[in-house]
């Protein structure tokens, strides 16, 4: 594998793409072909920088041998007239495998807290943890790796390391599975969750889409930290359904991309294209062929659509926010999630004294809080699956960003999610621009009582604390310097009047 291939143009993936769509049920039905996608064309067995739909066959067989019908065609003839033809490429490649067990190795051995890449034992038996991401239906961090790892059934126990059953080493419960090869468990102790991937950086805190020639990391259990080429995109594999599927080989001077005890591993981009400390994340990576040392993932963006899953940063700034709604000041600090010990995260531990129950609140954490200390019995994971008020301020965000300047805003809170996530988890900050916007949001609703209720001047003087709050935070500057032009004309207009307003 060379160290550097060409990335091909957007517009040439996509008239491949449309080749591929156009041709893919035909090329299905010739007996032996496995698997189609897009890649770099091979020649000589080394690849080359054209870009072809990709034919994955169990042997190849001589032309004079094949009844009719049974060849892959050289090239496919687009639909659109005037269209150059798109050559394929044959590659003879034994069937995909999922990689589990085998964990052995550095990454191998117990840790707490836990970050990505450690090996794991689930219910279906051994892998790796991928890492924490943020579980949108129960507001609150998961870890995530494959459903052949963990299994499927709701409650089962996760441990950590491999092999171990000891109840001293569990460290999760299953939430969900999905329809692809991907479930989720809950930490049963804040204490187990670190937002690091081992060895790489911060996680996950973005994620995007695997393309041809991107450059790619991870750590797994077994071959531990590895690095190499995305060579295929688009893979129908047949993997659980998957039909967008990716494909990696190994740098130079690598054995391999990934081996048995290394499914579960996140696959994340191996340099941010702004700079940025973190890494974005690209795919769950599954399994493999040995004899081709390669490795496939499902695209991290098809788990998260299938999983209702998003960021660490994304959930917690929209918990912070979708807290505000939930009227006891005391609820809203108990349920916001613990952030665990990170590399940018301090921790938040829950309560250590007893905190009256509101009568409003679910059975199960008025027992929780009610009990000495905050004890019942109950761990502190299990909160994690108790309902909750929550998603008015993603709804609230949708109807921001129909208007001009409320996208402008939406696009800086995406561009400032991390800062804005240490500034959700931070005690201080917290508790200051809840105090200050409680006032405006209590009793409301939806989104349009939100928008519609005008900005009163005390109002305005608690957003101005709350701002003044956040513009200690210099990472902040381009979000808050944009929210300081719109809060000074706010009082006395509704949040609408002052979105639109194109003076």
């Amino acid at each position: 594998m060379p160290e550097e291939i060409r990335q091909p143009s957007a517009e040439e993936v996509q008239r491949v793409s449309a080749a591929k769509s156009q041709a893919e049920v035909d090329l299905f039905a010739i007996p032996g072909v496995h698997a189609v996608g897009i890649g770099y064309k091979r020649v000589g067995g080394k690849l080359t920088d054209e870009v072809s739909v990709v034919v994955y066959v169990d042997r190849k067989v001589p032309e004079d041998q094949l009844l009719p019908g049974w060849l892959v065609p050289r090239s496919i003839e687009p639909f659109d007239a005037g269209a150059e033809p798109v050559r394929t490429d044959v590659v003879q490649r034994p069937r995909a495998v999922e990689y589990p067990h085998l964990a052995d190795g550095s990454l191998a051995t117990r840790v707490r807290p836990v970050p990505g890449g450690r090996s794991i034992q689930g219910g279906l038996g051994g892998g790796t943890l991928g890492g924490w991401v943020w579980d949108d239906l129960n507001d609150g961090p998961v870890l995530l790796s494959n459903n052949h790892v963990l299994g499927g059934t709701v409650g089962a126990n996760v441990y950590q390391p491999w092999g171990s059953t000891s109840p001293a080493d569990q460290i999760a419960d299953n939430v969900r599975t999905g329809t692809l090869d991907a479930t989720i468990a809950a930490p049963t102790d804040p204490d187990h969750i670190a937002y690091e991937i081992e060895g790489i950086a911060p996680a996950v805190y973005e994620i995007t889409e695997p393309v041809l020639g991107m450059q790619v990391e991870k750590s797994g259990a077994t071959t531990e930290h590895t690095t190499g080429t995305i060579v295929a995109i688009d893979l129908s594999l047949g993997h659980n359904g998957s039909t967008r599927d990716f494909e990696m080989l190994p740098d130079e001077g690598q054995l391999r991309m990934a081996y048995y005890g290394d499914s579960g591993s996140l696959i994340v981009e191996r340099t941010h294209p702004e700079g940025a400390a973190w890494r974005r994340v690209v795919g769950l990576l599954w399994g493999g062929v040995p004899s081709e040392y390669n490795a496939y993932a499902h695209p991290i963006s098809d788990v998260f659509e299938d999983l209702d899953l998003t960021t660490i940063c994304s959930g917690m700034v929209s918990q912070l926010l979708d807290n505000l709604f939930v009227r006891a000041p005391r609820e809203r600090e108990f349920v916001l999630p613990p952030a665990a010990r990170a590399v940018e995260f301090p921790r938040v531990r829950p309560p250590a004294h007893p905190v009256q129950p509101s009568r409003v609140w679910p059975p199960q954490l008025r027992e929780v809080v009610a009990a000495p200390g905050g004890r019942s019995g109950r761990r502190w994971g299990d909160l994690v699956h108790l309902p909750r008020h929550r998603g008015i301020a993603r709804d609230v965000e949708a109807a921001i960003k129909d208007t001009s300047r409320g996208r402008e805003i939406a696009a800086l809170v995406q561009q400032h999610r991390v800062p804005l996530a240490r500034v959700a988890a931070t005690r201080r900050h917290r508790r200051i621009v809840q105090e200050a916007l409680e006032p405006f949001l209590q009793g409301l609703w939806s989104p349009d009582e939100v928008l519609d209720k005008a900005v009163t001047a005390e109002d305005a003087s608690h957003f101005d604390r709350a701002l003044t709050s956040l513009e200690e935070v210099p990472e902040l500057a381009g979000l808050t310097r944009h929210a300081r032009q719109l809060l000074d004309k706010a009082a006395g207009r509704t949040l609408r009047e002052v979105l639109r307003d194109d003076q």
